[in-house]
């Protein structure tokens, strides 16, 4: 019957955890709901019970843990009265109680056994064994017969080593005793043994075959100190400005089976932003990569756009990228995965073909980098204080215009009516009254980066949208900026080349957006941008085209400019040695 096939799957296949107690009744009511569609009665009075499968779904921190995956069992199980067999039984037990005594008793029983795991594999902790043996040494050092007298420099040696032995047993002692009774543990989700249906006889930890989620997106400024500190001892992807999301990727490569398939909804940035490099590298070991761009909003909540990522075996390994457009399933690349390895970044690009590979390589030979010739940097975030930062006058000498990306459109800055009320060292105090537990928001940025010409761009969009900025001009978090620091280069010639068709088409083909709600272009993105170093004669060519752009939008930011930035389009693509045919491609795959 329907009814226990159900019944099976979710008993035997469907396991699951959450941080919220919450979430974790509602689930497990869907289950119950879901069975209960199909029950059906056994006489004419008796419905069929449903089974105790609260015990598949359980609240905790999947990314906290005493244990790692590895910590070896088998120990545990030679002292033990228990087997991995008798805990299953214990658990199917539960599952099926005939009463509430019944499963009483087994709810104990599986406390037990899992309090016996503790406690041996504590026993096998590196740390406990440390201690034990220097707890034996300073025994044996301090309680051993003397046959003749020390003299003063054995007595000295000896005190010495009596000294040493005795503070590095009461700092072990201090940082076990610390670790039992951290708060952090207290949520602690045991994933080495919490589920005895992916342990072995012998209590090796096998793994599961699917593993599907949602997790949280939670940025670093949101996280409690004391968890980031544990998080980026625990965690190779815990590093620089990384997001929870990121730490449950590492955590899922860890308990999935080496022939499991991994599948999470996830934000869009995560495709090619620099802080999930080691994240993306997880995901590609050893496996075919999907990437499912979802082009409509997927959370309420959520202003950001969603992509599914899955990994799963596969020894000749491929790397392809869907989008769902209105619930249909559009195909847009599939290479193989050295194409995505072979990039020191690992970006996980969207639009990947052969006509274009070979046009991008095209577009990058004999070029440099951004990266080599400039800075590109990141605006003012306001963190806590937005209240106390920004602000709608000039108060003093300290007061200075602050722009924002919507003022900016191509080759024009439009003015601003907010002001920044730049004191770092008086803001920083006033940020670090208001941070709780969590750590500061707050950045101002070195002042130096504001009082330079830079070329300035929108940090939200598909594409570059970018302009020219004098001196002291001090922008928030939703510009960057880029100052060209070769003297070879000549500024303008660079914010034509970032305006340019060109640039467009390059920027899309090598960036993968992720979804149409809140694109981002990344630092790292435009620290990769391929610049020819052209001759003086060319790159004046360029200038006094960007100047009279300047000029006619200053004028009247709505002037038509469309004939001269056609001419840098012109320049450009001779620049980078395009043919005809190539131009067709660049301007059929922008339009």
């Amino acid at each position: 019957m329907l009814f226990h096939e159900k019944q099976t799957i979710i008993e035997n296949c469907l396991f699951g955890v959450d941080i919220n107690s919450n979430s974790v009744k509602i689930c497990r009511l869907r289950l119950w709901i879901e069975l209960l569609k199909n029950a059906y009665y056994k006489n004419t009075t008796e419905l069929e019970t449903l089974p105790n499968i609260d015990i598949n779904i359980k609240c905790g921190n999947s990314l906290i843990s005493r244990f790692t995956i590895d910590a070896d069992l088998k120990q545990a199980l030679k002292k033990s009265k228990w087997t991995i067999d008798s805990y299953r039984i214990a658990v199917d037990t539960y599952r099926n109680a005939e009463s509430k005594e019944q499963k009483k008793e087994m709810e104990r029983l599986i406390a037990d056994i899992k309090s016996d795991f503790r406690s041996e594999i504590s026993m096998n902790d590196p740390k406990v064994k440390k201690l034990r043996k220097l707890s034996g040494d300073l025994f044996r050092l301090t309680n051993q017969g003397q046959l003749f007298e020390m003299s003063k420099k054995e007595k000295a040696d000896w005190d010495a080593k009596v000294k040493e032995l005795t503070e590095e047993t009461k700092k072990l002692e201090t940082e076990i005793e610390e670790i039992k009774a951290n708060k952090i543990y207290e949520n602690a989700f045991e994933w080495r043994f919490e589920f005895p249906e992916v342990l072995n006889d012998d209590g090796d930890f096998i793994g599961y075959d699917v593993l599907i989620g949602n997790p949280p997106y939670v940025g670093i400024t949101e996280i409690n100190q004391q968890y980031k500190i544990y998080y980026e001892t625990a965690f190779k992807t815990a590093k620089g400005r990384f997001d929870l999301y990121s730490l449950f990727i590492e955590r899922a490569m860890q308990i999935k089976r080496p022939s499991g398939v991994f599948t999470y909804i996830i934000p869009g940035k995560f495709l090619n932003n620099k802080q999930f490099v080691t994240a993306r590298k997880i995901v590609c070991e050893n496996h075919g990569v999907t990437v499912v761009k979802i082009d409509d909003k997927v959370f309420e909540d959520a202003q950001v756009d969603s992509v599914i990522v899955e990994n799963y075996p596969d020894k000749k390994a491929k790397y392809k990228a869907f989008k769902i457009t209105a619930e249909e399933l559009h195909k847009l690349s599939e290479v193989e995965l050295s194409k995505i390895t072979s990039d020191e970044e690992l970006i996980f690009r969207l639009e990947m073909s052969a006509a274009n590979e070979d046009l991008i390589s095209k577009i990058k030979k004999d070029t440099v980098r951004v990266i080599d010739i400039g800075e590109v940097k990141d605006g003012i975030i306001a963190g806590r204080i937005k209240d106390l930062l920004f602000i709608n006058k000039k108060l003093d000498k300290d007061c200075h215009k602050l722009y924002f990306g919507k003022q900016i459109t191509r080759f024009h800055l439009a003015n601003t009516e907010v002001w920044v009320n730049y004191k770092p060292k008086e803001m920083m105090a006033e940020e670090m009254k208001r941070i709780g537990n969590t750590g500061p928001g707050l950045r101002m940025r070195d002042v130096a980066i504001f009082e330079r010409e830079k070329i300035i761009y929108r940090k939200v969009g598909k594409e570059l949208i970018a302009t020219l900025a004098s001196k002291g001009v001090f922008y928030e978090q939703t510009i960057h900026s880029c100052h060209i620091t070769d003297k070879r280069i000549k500024i303008k010639f660079v914010l034509g080349l970032f305006n340019s068709t060109l640039f467009k088409f390059y920027y899309r083909k090598t960036n993968s957006q992720g979804g149409d709600i809140f694109p981002q272009v990344r630092i790292s993105s435009v620290e990769n941008l391929p610049i020819k170093l052209a001759d003086t004669k060319t790159q004046e060519k360029i200038e006094t085209l960007v100047d009279q752009i300047l000029t006619k939008k200053a004028q009247d930011h709505s002037a038509d400019t469309t004939d001269l930035e056609n001419k840098i389009d012109a320049l450009v693509y001779k620049l980078y040695d395009l043919t005809e045919e190539e131009i067709k491609t660049v301007e059929k795959n922008i339009n």
